[in-house]
């Protein structure tokens, strides 16, 4: 039987023909297009310490906040780095979902690292404005929150004991909002 014949014949199945065709189309096009948009979802990256972006440049993270407090102020010891958080709260007391603007800063002739910490109406962390806040045995010699004449910013001051000067690295994390400093040793 030629193609002719099979064309003329009454008794093809035409139906059954494109549906075949159909089904071969949809399913050539699903393969290709799997193939080519990879649909299969990567892993995420495993972030370790080494990516971290240290530097001694000024660096800033967060976004335009107003109305919150800073909660508890925590440093310790990593090994490799130093490490500060600060936990941002709202006004009321409930966890904050917003990481506020923020700045830090290295100078390097009094090797300090400035931090200023925008939006913040409160510091209910610890000492006061002015006290000096002593820390031994560490790359880390005091910190101090600094007196600020602007009502919706804190400033704090980290005083380094080093002989060579360190890269740090500003970065924030949620659920609680957190403000983290690591400073390399």
């Amino acid at each position: 039987m030629s193609i002719t014949n099979i064309i003329k014949d009454p008794n093809t199945n035409w139906k059954y023909i494109l549906i075949v065709l159909a089904l071969s189309v949809l399913v050539g096009g699903g393969i290709l297009g799997y193939q080519k948009y990879q649909l299969v979802p990567e892993e995420a990256p495993i972030i370790s310490v080494e990516t971290k972006k240290y530097s001694q440049e000024r660096q800033m993270i967060g976004e335009p906040a107003d109305g919150l407090v800073l909660k508890v102020i925590k440093h310790s010891d990593h090994g490799t780095f130093y490490r500060f958080v600060f936990e941002i709260k709202k006004f009321d007391g409930s966890d904050s979902q917003v990481i506020p603007s923020v700045e830090a800063s290295y100078a390097m002739s009094a090797k300090t690292i400035n931090i200023l910490i925008n939006g913040m109406r409160n510091n209910l962390a610890g000492p006061p404005a002015g006290e000096v806040v002593n820390i031994e045995g560490s790359v880390v010699f005091s910190y101090v929150q600094t007196k600020s004449y602007d009502d919706q910013a804190l400033t704090y001051t980290i005083s380094l004991d080093v002989s060579k000067n360190p890269s740090y690295y500003l970065h924030s994390l949620t659920n609680p909002a957190r403000i983290i400093v690591d400073i390399q040793k």
